[in-house]
């Protein structure tokens, strides 16, 4: 489970008045959405919103990753984005299979969906509106996939898809800053699917429990509840893109693990259920764009041992292997919706 800072509840009784202003404000510019009150833009293609009510770490990525290799077609497929981070945020970029893919240019996000499935097309940019408007200008699709999505209210969409991960404490299930959600609850009348991540085990865990106690009341009657596992797919060296088999890791499989994401928990819980055995393990902040200084952490870290250095698929685009003094692999993985994947596919792909 997500850990909690020691600070937390200290903090969030302070800031708890703030909190409840802004959860008041983010109900009011939802509601004048609602009413008109605020322009919004419909497109001809089905709009498919995939968001969440929390800051992040609630695998939209990897949910998006699974619905496109999942789809027929994959070039009837634009994807909004808005490249959180990268150089192409602030001036917009229309991407596809002859864009040269880069990291720090389309984003860590988009880098590991195109390096995945190269035949989709994304719009990355502030101006999703406008964007969208541009690439179909450009050619005509099918889908359209808002990423990250349920708070851009200036688009009107067919399908809102929120998330949320079994891991995070219910704790944290409050409006920043007094907890971990940029909105309220209250918002989750508009959400047609919700998906549970990271639920590794048919039964539910006590804490997705409590969290489905916390949203149940909000949703509409009737709407449908999945539940995702993630399960390892595959290896590859990062510095040459080869294959790599689970029996490269040796018996005991004993790995260093980096990692720039949010959440990262989830992401040595997946190895240990795997039979990994952690050695070392460094953790940095989401979108992490790495720096001489890191580098240098990183290499310190691993010094300690002989043993291969294990990243996600979101770092490995920012990750430059020839400055870690170790073998490195990057570890993809998909998700599993226990038998119900087909039900799920129906209602996005309708």
């Amino acid at each position: 489970m997500q850990q909690v800072p020691k600070l937390f509840f200290f903090w969030s009784i302070i800031l708890y008045p703030l909190s409840s202003i802004l959860r008041l404000a983010y109900r009011l510019r939802r509601y004048l959405y609602h009413i008109d009150y605020f322009d919004s833009f419909s497109f001809p293609p089905k709009v498919i919103s995939i968001g969440n009510v929390m800051m992040g770490g609630t695998g939209k990525t990897p949910f998006l990753k699974w619905l496109i290799s999942s789809s027929t077609n994959a070039e009837e497929i634009l994807i909004s984005s808005r490249g959180y981070k990268s150089k192409s945020e602030k001036e917009g970029l229309l991407v596809n299979t002859e864009t040269e893919l880069d990291a720090t240019i389309i984003g860590d996000e988009n880098y590991e969906i195109l390096k995945n499935e190269k035949s989709v097309s994304i719009s990355i940019g502030r101006n999703r509106v406008e964007l969208i408007k541009k690439a179909l200008s450009r050619k005509s699709y099918k889908y359209i996939f808002l990423d990250d999505g349920f708070q851009h209210l200036k688009i009107n969409r067919d399908l809102n898809i929120v998330l949320f991960s079994s891991l995070t404490p219910t704790k944290l299930m409050k409006v920043a800053p007094s907890g971990y959600m940029r909105e309220g609850l209250a918002s989750l009348f508009e959400a047609d699917i919700v998906i549970m991540t990271n639920c590794q085990k048919l039964e539910r865990s006590r804490n997705e429990q409590k969290m489905m106690a916390k949203i149940a009341p909000y949703l509409a009657p009737g709407t449908p509840i999945f539940r995702a596992r993630t399960i390892l797919k595959s290896f590859c060296r990062l510095e040459n893109g080869e294959n790599a088999s689970i029996d490269d890791f040796g018996d005991r499989r004993q790995v260093n693990v980096v990692c720039g994401i949010a959440g990262p928990e989830k992401f040595t819980q997946l190895l240990e259920v795997n039979d990994f055995y952690i050695e070392e393990k460094l953790f940095f902040r989401d979108h992490q764009k790495f720096s001489n200084a890191d580098y240098k952490r990183i290499n310190e870290i691993i010094s300690s041992n002989t043993y291969p250095l294990l990243i996600t698929e979101k770092d490995a685009g920012k990750i430059d292997a020839s400055r870690v003094n170790r073998e490195c692999f990057i570890c993809s993985t998909t998700l599993d919706f226990f038998g119900d994947d087909k039900n799920l596919l129906d209602k996005v792909y309708q």
